[in-house]
């Protein structure tokens, strides 16, 4: 990880991700909407790990679906 926090970029937002990213590259986008995005997606992937660290659910209610697929 080379010092950087894990982050998980859920499928509801892949979408957005992957189009700042292309802003960037392509359109030489605002790189500060793309470090927004993956401040926030560090934050909820952080909250997400401590509450499973206390003890508690984090399944999410199309986890049956991830497995189908």
């Amino acid at each position: 990880s080379y010092g950087y926090p894990l982050i998980l970029i859920k499928d509801d937002v892949k979408r957005q991700y992957y189009q700042l990213l292309a802003d960037i590259q392509v359109y030489n986008g605002n790189v500060d909407l793309f470090h927004c995005f993956i401040a926030e997606q560090v934050l909820k992937s952080q909250q997400l790990i401590l509450t499973a660290l206390n003890g508690k659910s984090i399944d999410e209610p199309d986890d049956l679906d991830k497995e189908i697929e």
